[in-house]
């Protein structure tokens, strides 16, 4: 601006000041407009925009007034617009299109495997049936109790986090069921690459609530509960241990016990947990219970019930 002037950034106008003159001219935006003079952010170009609005731009681009979640982007062959931010302008206003990697399709904006493929922990692709021949012997859709190495089973404290205790007034052990998908109507095995998520059968120890929960992915490593949300569902994965036992973690992150409450870590994704599995009914009232284990002279009476063997087939 040429001349002499004056900001009053207070009442968001420019007097601009002839000596010469006893008159000024102000410049300022119209009061019933619903806008004021905005600046941008280094004080150099001035607009009329809405009070919750910035104004953004430059001598290269264009100038908008946008609303804090936004930004300005755009090119010069397509111009620009305040968008979202994170999104791109091409004409419209839309996320940015990602590059997959080899073996990945795009579905709905979102680099995803194939239908015949599953996603491994470190985000490829591989078939949907493991080439490796030795059997999993994990079940999605199989229910089954948690025994720690401490020999105590996991389950719920009277906070609704998740840790191994004896069972009493203060914690409620947990049964629990593996799902590939949130449906959780699957049969197949699993294997130690493939996301898994867990509902807890018993419900929520903490309000009382019936039904089957999701245990929850935690935030910033903060103990793991229950959540009725798939959105917020824990991501897992579970392998075979030594002899008899398995290792369970989180699909791309490691899984802990601090202070004796399960949690997820970044830092390692190979950190697991040991525990035992033992395959219980999903439904206690079911006859077909009586089918699942029969008596047998040559086994001792604590070894009665077989785990991981399932007498109903995949």
């Amino acid at each position: 601006m040429d001349g002499e002037y004056k900001i009053d950034y207070n009442a968001k106008e420019i007097v601009f000041i002839d000596r010469e003159s006893s008159f000024e001219d102000v410049l300022r935006c119209q009061k019933d407009s619903g806008k004021q003079l905005t600046y941008t952010e280094d004080k150099e170009f001035i607009a009329c925009c809405t009070r919750d609005q910035n104004l953004l731009g430059s001598e290269d681009t264009a100038f908008d007034c946008c609303y804090p979640d936004q930004h300005l982007t755009g090119s010069h062959k397509t111009g620009y617009r305040c968008c979202l931010k994170g999104q791109i302008y091409d004409g419209t206003c839309h996320d940015p299109i990602p590059n997959c990697i080899e073996g990945k399709i795009l579905m709905n904006g979102k680099c995803v495997c194939p239908s015949t493929m599953v996603e491994t922990h470190d985000g490829h692709c591989r078939p949907l049936y493991s080439p490796v021949k030795c059997e999993p012997d994990v079940y999605e859709g199989r229910c089954y109790i948690l025994r720690m190495d401490n020999g105590l089973l996991l389950g719920q404290d009277k906070n609704g986090y998740y840790s191994a205790s004896v069972d009493s007034y203060a914690h409620s052990f947990g049964k629990f069921r593996f799902c590939k998908t949130m449906v959780c109507d699957g049969k197949s095995a699993i294997n130690p690459d493939e996301e898994i998520h867990i509902l807890d059968m018993h419900g929520q120890y903490k309000n009382g609530e019936i039904g089957a929960f999701w245990i929850d992915k935690g935030v910033r490593g903060d103990p793991l509960g229950t959540t009725s949300s798939s959105n917020n569902a824990g991501s897992f994965s579970i392998t075979k241990w030594e002899l008899g036992k398995h290792c369970m973690s989180g699909f791309k992150q490691g899984l802990v016990s601090k202070a004796s409450l399960l949690a997820f870590v970044s830092s390692s994704s190979q950190a697991c947990l040991p525990l035992t599995l033992v395959e219980v009914p999903c439904d206690i009232h079911d006859p077909t219970n009586n089918c699942r284990w029969t008596k047998n002279p040559d086994r001792a009476a604590e070894k009665l019930y077989a785990p991981f063997v399932s007498q109903f087939g995949n």
